[in-house]
């Protein structure tokens, strides 16, 4: 009798080509080798369960800062092991400039920040318009987020006429500066967002991206203007909520020689969550 060995060979190369397939989706997450995110979990003492769920959840609770709590706000955490992790870090692209690398974009996306990470931000911004870049608009991603003292401080020796309440009010005054006319800008005034226990929080990315979406113009490629560590989580955010047909890059400056570890820490954790919760949605 013949023996027929294809429908088994067939079983077996399936078998690995689901293995192989399986190992390279362990690769990267969320836009990180595994192994560096795991590195950094074994420095800063984070165990999770190997799921995607469980890291999630384990870095959400480990290094995500409070929700009452700004960036600029966050304590020394996890300084002492700053020679173990900034090349981690470095090597994960948080830590390096990032540059665009085409001449032409539909939508430069320029993401709001404190008044003296937008100064930086504009400085990006000239040097992209002083070369032969084309593009159809300039959107100022902000929102009503309250300034600070030290913003409201920096607004007063800057010279302006008043002094603005909110990241939003800033932006006709920066683009001034910068000889940028707001006629040409679209501005994004994303609002403050009340929470279930009646509280009101300020809005994230995410959500001046979301309100963009509501002008309903039509798909492109997007350069966003940020700068370092947070390159890569805005583009993680943008990317999972615009649709598919969208191109989007980043430009950003190098991260301050000073930034917190725990400020690396939250922006890895909230790249996280904001990659896996899109996975999940689609």
């Amino acid at each position: 009798m013949k023996i027929s060995y294809k429908p088994a060979l067939a079983i077996l190369f399936i078998a690995c080509l689901s293995v192989f397939f399986k190992l390279n989706t362990g690769q990267t997450i969320a836009g990180f080798r595994k192994s560096d995110l795991e590195k950094v979990l074994s420095i800063t003492g984070v165990t999770y369960d190997g799921s995607i769920d469980d890291l999630v959840k384990a870095t959400q609770k480990s290094w995500l800062r409070p929700n009452n709590k700004e960036r600029w706000e966050i304590g020394e955490i996890f300084e002492q092991k700053n020679e173990e992790l900034l090349p981690l870090f470095k090597k994960m692209g948080l830590v390096d400039e990032c540059k665009n690398i085409a001449d032409r974009y539909d939508y430069i996306f320029f993401m709001g920040s404190t008044i003296m990470n937008m100064q930086e931000r504009m400085e990006t911004l000239k040097n992209i318009l002083i070369k032969p870049t084309s593009y159809k608009d300039i959107v100022f991603l902000s929102g009503a987020r309250d300034l600070t003292e030290l913003e409201k401080e920096e607004a007063a020796r800057l010279g302006w006429s008043s002094i603005p309440r909110t990241e939003a009010q800033a932006a006709p005054f920066l683009c001034s500066d910068q000889g940028i006319v707001m006629d040409k800008v679209v501005l994004i005034d994303a609002p403050k967002v009340q929470q279930s226990d009646g509280t009101w929080r300020r809005p994230t990315t995410a959500d001046t991206v979301e309100k963009w979406l509501q002008t309903k113009s039509a798909a492109g490629s997007i350069v966003i203007i940020s700068s370092q560590p947070f390159c890569h989580n805005q583009k993680v955010v943008v990317e999972s909520l615009v649709p598919e047909d969208f191109i989007v890059d980043v430009v950003g400056a190098k991260a301050p020689e000073n930034t917190k570890i725990a400020v690396y820490l939250d922006t890895i954790a909230r790249t996280l969550y904001q990659w896996h919760n899109a996975k999940t949605k689609k």
